[in-house]
């Protein structure tokens, strides 16, 4: 209790000096409707609502240094058999994905950020580790380099918005019907360093997670820990091309990788973009391990939702603006084994049109399908709508 006084008091202090500067807040509200089916036999609809409020509170003129924090309430309603009137769910869900005191400071020709508080943190794949969490974040930078450091705790954030791949031992049982399901614990560490324009407009850099399994409010994931080492590069090839490589080496009672290529060109058409990327995850081979991500992604859209494992895919997408408020995208994905035989396993392709229909108010619409060449029930085929209205 007296720790919850202290923050309480703080807080206020914190508004009541900000109370002479400008207060920045607002909100949204936001319906994703989806209906999909794996096979034409059976229709699944799926309605999610979705009420957003953020607030931003600046404690200097300059806006440099501030608190701020966004919030979500949602009503989702499943029914996973059109056909039958009695497969319908319904829940409320809850989660605070942003609550954290941020700084800017400049020493010299440096700039210093500093992060406490919740916030969303990925790394250099947005594989690995895409992950809201409680904790602190520092980065500097200068002409020379960039270095992060940060470090995190898992275990209050909202499960239902932040699923974590949990080790065999784990004793973590979501319990999702509840509004707040608090999360698989860990203690999260990560450092990144990089040393941009290092020789004609290239980066190259180093990042480091590590995942701590520890005990939490009524579970634990004491004893499971996995720790990723990625080297990545980036910059130009030429006038409007540019290359991403990514390669991470998982240690989890063994060793597994996760490889990522990019190649991106974006012709001066209607700010077009096209984007082809490669994307390697082992699989048990050898002495090779199968890869896991410590935050849950999915892969494919197959209808069984499989993780980046045991993964190799090309893909090839490409996106255009003909108009300044519409946005259209298009894409395609062809999906291997990566095991010693390559097996193909699908093809899939996605296509999807935004439009904002006022400075406030936006639509979109997208459809996406995937095809399984050895496994007829992981095909699937969804068609979203979505429309947000800002406030």
């Amino acid at each position: 209790m007296k720790l919850v006084k202290k923050l309480a008091t703080i807080l206020s202090l914190g508004l009541l000096a900000a109370s002479v500067h400008a207060v920045d807040f607002g909100g949204a509200l936001e319906n994703n409707t989806r209906l999909g089916t794996p096979d034409f036999s059976r229709w699944e609809l799926s309605q999610q609502d979705s009420l957003t409020g953020w607030l931003k509170v600046p404690f200097n003129n300059e806006g440099t240094l501030y608190f701020a924090t966004e919030g979500n309430l949602y009503f989702n309603y499943n029914k996973m058999d059109l056909s039958n009137s009695s497969s319908s769910t319904t829940d409320f869900l809850l989660d605070i994905g942003l609550f954290k005191f941020g700084g800017v400071f400049n020493i010299g020709n440096n700039i210093l950020q500093l992060n406490v508080g919740r916030f969303y943190t990925s790394d250099v794949t947005g594989i690995i580790m895409t992950q809201t969490a409680d904790g602190v974040q520092g980065a500097f930078t200068s002409s020379m380099f960039k270095a992060s450091l940060y470090a995190a705790y898992t275990g209050l954030t909202n499960a239902m918005f932040g699923i974590i791949n949990d080790g065999p031992s784990s004793t973590f049982l979501p319990d999702y019907d509840k509004l707040y399901c608090f999360n698989s614990p860990y203690i999260v560490t990560g450092a990144t360093f990089s040393a941009p324009n290092l020789f004609a407009n290239q980066t190259i850099g180093l990042e480091f997670f590590g995942m701590f399994g520890t005990k939490g409010i009524n579970c634990s994931n004491a004893g499971y820990n996995r720790t990723y080492l990625t080297l990545f590069m980036n910059g130009p090839i030429a006038k409007n091309l540019f290359y991403t490589l990514t390669s991470s080496l998982a240690f989890n009672g063994g060793i597994a990788n996760l490889s990522v290529a990019e190649l991106s060109y974006y012709p001066n058409f209607m700010s077009a973009s096209i984007v082809f990327n490669a994307t390697y995850a082992s699989g048990e081979t050898g002495s090779i391990k199968a890869f896991e991500s410590f935050s849950s992604n999915s892969a494919t859209y197959a209808y069984s939702l499989p993780e980046y494992t045991n993964l190799l895919k090309f893909g090839l997408r490409g996106s255009l603006k003909p108009l300044d408020s519409l946005y259209t995208t298009l894409g395609t994905d062809l999906v291997l084994d990566s095991g010693s035989d390559f097996g193909f396993r699908g093809i899939q392709w996605d296509a999807g049109v935004k439009y904002q229909i006022f400075t406030d108010l936006q639509a979109g619409f997208t459809a996406k399908q995937f095809i399984d060449f050895k496994n007829d029930a992981n095909n699937n085929i969804s068609f979203a709508l979505n429309v947000r209205l800002a406030f």
